[in-house]
C-alpha cells in the first residue's frame, strides 16, 4: 500500500511540474474580439430618425459601459453585503471519513504494581475505523466583530451608489456638451460642403490656370496658396465637426461612424438658459448633494466601525460548541455521543499593542477628518468656478454673435459687389463668415457645457424619483420632466431665499420667485444721512482667521439688498477687534476682515466702485476690553456711511 502511496504522489508532482503557461491563440483571440463586439451593443433599442437631447442622455445612462460598469459594482457591493450577514451564524461543521491501516494496532501494557511489562499483549481498535462528527461553534467576540463589519458592507454598497451618482452627473454632463457640438456641426455641414466645393473647383481652376500660362506664374502661385490656406480652414472644420460626432457616439454607446440625426432646428435659436439659482444657494445645494462629499461621510463612519472592531479585538474571546459524534470501533462501549462545552482565549499580547491599535484608529479618523474638509473646499472652489465659467461663456456667446453679424454684413456686401471682387475675395468672405457662424455654434455649445457643468458641480441626481420602468422611452421622459428647471430660460434671475429649503423635492414655483420686498421699518439697515455707523450684527469668523462663516450669509444678504435699495450709496467696510494679542496682528487681521466682507458684497452684485474697506483693529473700541462680553462687542464689523 505504501509503494502505491509513493507512486500517486510522484505521478501528481510531475503532473504539476509539466504545467506551463499557455497563451491564447490567434484564433481565439479573434474570437474573443468578435464577441466582445456583438456584447457592446447587444440589447440596445434602435436609434430613432431623429435624437432628442434627453433621449442621447437615456441612452447614454442606459447603454455607456462606464455607468454599467458602475451599475455592476453597486451589484457587487449589495451581493457582499448580504453575504456578509450569513458570517452572524454560528459555525455548523460536519465531518465523516474512514481510516484503515495494515496491522492490528496492538499496544504492550507494563504492570504498575509489579513494576515489571505484561507478559500479554492489548488493543482497543479496530483496524478499519468510521467517524461522522456534527459540530456547532459560536464565538461571542466574532459575532461582535461580524456586527460592525455588516454595518460596513452596507456603508459601502452606498458608497458605490454614490460613484454611480458622480458618473451620472459626468455622462449627462458630457452629453449636454457633445449634443450642441454635434447639432452645430449638423446645421453647418451643408454650408460647409458648397464652400468647401467652391474652393476646390477654383483650386482646380487656378492650377489649369497656371499650366496653361493664362496669368504670371508668380501670381498664380500666391493664389494657389491663399486658396490653399482657405481649404485647411475648411477641413480644420470639417474635422471638428466629424470628432463632435464621434464623442456623441461613444458616450451614448452606438456604433462608431453611424449617422446619427439630431432632432434640432436647420437654425439652432440658441436660447440660453438661466442658472435659476446665485452662489450661497448653489454652495448649500452642493454640500447637500455632491457624491464625494456623501462617501467621504460614509467613509469616516467606517472608520470609525474600523476603530470599534479593533477594541473588540482586545477583548478575550468567548466561544461555545456542542455537537454529537459517531465512531465505528468496535472496542467502544457508546459509539454515539453528545458533548458541549466552553472557552475562553485571550492573547495578553494583544494588550501591548493596545495603545498604538488605538492610536492608529484616531488617526485613520483624523485623516478621513481632513479628507472630507479638503473636499468640502474643492466643492465649493468648483461651484465658484464653474459659475464664473458660466458667465464667461455668456460673455464669448455675445461676442461671437456680434462678430457673426459683422461678417455676415461685409459678406452680403462683397456678393453685392460679385462684379468687380474676383473669385478668390468671395470664397474667402464665405469662409470668414462661416468660420464665425461656427464659433458663435461653439460658443453656445459651451455655455451649454458650462451650464452642464454647473449643476454637474451641484450634484443633482437627473434620475431622482419613482423609474419603476427602466425602457429608454420612460427614462427619457424622466430625465426630460427632472431637468425642466434646469433648461428653462427666465426673464429675471431666481433669487436664493425663495427657493424652497428642502431641495430634495425638486419642486419650486415660478411665479414666487420674485425679490423679496425691502420693509424699512424692520431692516436693521436703514439708510440715513452721512454720517451713519451700521453694525452688522451676526456677522462673524473663524478664529483668528478672515473666513466668514455660514451663519453670516443671512445678514450680508439683508445688507447686500439694502444696497440695491439704496442704489446710489457709498459705504466703508471697517473692522475692529478685541485688543488679546499684537497690535501689528490685530490691525492685519482686521483688514483681511474688511476684505472678506467686501468681496462678499462684490460677488453678489454691489459694485466695486461704491465700496471701500479699512481695518482699525483694536485702536477704536466701543466696549470694555477686561470683559468677555465686552471684548464681543469690540470685534465687529460696520458699514460706514460716505455719501
Amino acid at each position: 500500500m505504501i509503494r502505491k502511496i509513493v507512486c500517486v504522489g510522484v505521478l501528481l508532482t510531475l503532473t504539476a511540474c509539466a504545467t506551463k503557461p499557455t497563451p491564447f491563440t490567434l484564433d481565439e483571440r479573434k474570437q474573443g474580439i468578435a464577441q466582445d463586439r456583438v456584447a457592446i451593443f447587444d440589447g440596445q433599442e434602435n436609434l430613432g430618425q431623429k435624437l432628442s437631447l434627453h433621449e442621447a442622455m437615456a441612452r447614454a445612462l442606459k447603454y455607456n459601459l462606464d455607468h454599467r460598469t458602475k451599475l455592476f459594482e453597486k451589484q457587487v457591493a449589495l451581493g457582499q453585503y448580504d453575504l456578509t450577514k450569513y458570517d452572524f451564524l454560528p459555525t455548523l461543521r460536519a465531518s465523516g471519513g474512514v481510516r484503515t491501516r495494515s496491522t492490528t494496532p496492538i499496544s504492550d501494557s507494563f504492570d504498575t504494581l509489579t513494576n515489571t511489562p505484561a507478559k500479554s499483549f492489548a488493543t482497543a481498535s479496530d483496524k478499519t475505523i468510521q467517524t461522522a462528527d456534527l459540530r456547532m461553534i459560536w464565538n461571542v467576540l466574532d459575532f461582535g466583530v461580524t456586527y460592525y463589519q455588516v454595518k460596513q458592507e452596507a456603508d459601502r454598497t452606498l458608497i458605490a451608489d454614490e460613484n454611480r451618482r458622480k458618473v451620472v452627473n459626468r455622462l449627462i454632463r458630457d452629453v449636454r456638451g457633445s449634443f450642441w457640438k454635434a447639432a452645430s456641426a449638423q446645421v453647418l455641414e451643408p454650408e460647409v460642403q458648397r464652400i468647401l466645393y467652391d474652393a476646390r473647383c477654383a483650386l482646380e481652376d487656378a492650377k489649369l490656370a497656371g499650366l496653361k500660362r493664362l496669368s504670371a506664374p508668380r501670381k498664380a502661385l500666391q493664389y494657389q496658396k491663399k486658396l490653399l490656406k482657405l481649404i485647411n480652414q475648411l477641413e480644420n472644420l470639417q474635422h471638428k465637426m466629424i470628432l463632435a460626432r464621434t464623442e456623441l457616439a461613444v458616450l451614448i454607446n452606438v456604433p462608431l461612424g453611424t449617422n446619427i440625426k439630431l432632432d434640432v432646428p436647420k437654425k439652432l435659436s440658441l436660447d440660453v438658459a438661466k442658472i435659476p439659482f446665485c452662489l450661497p444657494k448653489m454652495e448649500e445645494i452642493a454640500l447637500l448633494e455632491r457624491p464625494e462629499l456623501r462617501e467621504e461621510m460614509y467613509k469616516k463612519r467606517i472608520t470609525t466601525q474600523e476603530t470599534k472592531k479593533a477594541m473588540l479585538r482586545l477583548l478575550p474571546g468567548i466561544e461555545f460548541d456542542t455537537g454529537g459524534s459517531y465512531d465505528s470501533n468496535s472496542f467502544l462501549h457508546y459509539n454515539t455521543w453528545a458533548d458541549a462545552g466552553g472557552r475562553i482565549t485571550w492573547n495578553v499580547f494583544n494588550l501591548l499593542s493596545g495603545n498604538s491599535v488605538m492610536d492608529h484608529a484616531h488617526a485613520q479618523e483624523t485623516l478621513a477628518d481632513q479628507r472630507r474638509m479638503a473636499i468640502h473646499m474643492a466643492i465649493l472652489a468648483q461651484v465658484h468656478l464653474s459659475y464664473r465659467e458660466y458667465l464667461h461663456a455668456q460673455y464669448q456667446l455675445k461676442r461671437s454673435t456680434e462678430m457673426q453679424d459683422v461678417e455676415n454684413k461685409l459678406t452680403k456686401q462683397l456678393h453685392n459687389a460679385a462684379k468687380t471682387q474676383n473669385r478668390l475675395d468671395i470664397i474667402g468672405a464665405d469662409i470668414s463668415a462661416l468660420n464665425a457662424t461656427f464659433h458663435r455654434y461653439e460658443a453656445y455649445a459651451a455655455i451649454q457645457n458650462a451650464a452642464g457643468r454647473v449643476y454637474a458641480t451641484l450634484g443633482v441626481d437627473p434620475l431622482a424619483g419613482d423609474l419603476s420602468d427602466t425602457s429608454l422611452k420612460a427614462v427619457t421622459q424622466h430625465l426630460k420632466q427632472n431637468m425642466k428647471p434646469w433648461s428653462k430660460a427666465a426673464a429675471e434671475p431666481f433669487f436664493w431665499n425663495c427657493y424652497p429649503s428642502k431641495y430634495e423635492n425638486g419642486t419650486f414655483n415660478r411665479e414666487q420667485c420674485v425679490a423679496p420686498p425691502v420693509v424699512v421699518k424692520k431692516s436693521p439697515f436703514v439708510v440715513k444721512k452721512a454720517p451713519l455707523v451700521i453694525s452688522l450684527q451676526g456677522v462673524t469668523f473663524a478664529n483668528s482667521s478672515a473666513d466668514l462663516t455660514l451663519s453670516s450669509n443671512s445678514v450680508l444678504n439683508n445688507a447686500v439688498n439694502t444696497l440695491r435699495k439704496h442704489n446710489t450709496v457709498r459705504v466703508e467696510v471697517a473692522a475692529h477687534t478685541d485688543d488679546r494679542g499684537e497690535a501689528v496682528y490685530n490691525l492685519e487681521l482686521s483688514h483681511q476682515r474688511a476684505q472678506s466682507v467686501y468681496d462678499y458684497l462684490v460677488q453678489h452684485g454691489i459694485a466695486a466702485s461704491r465700496l471701500s474697506e479699512q481695518g482699525y483693529g483694536e485702536t477704536k473700541p466701543i466696549a470694555d476690553n477686561a470683559t468677555d462680553s465686552g471684548r464681543a462687542q469690540n470685534r465687529r464689523v460696520e458699514l460706514r456711511i460716505l455719501k
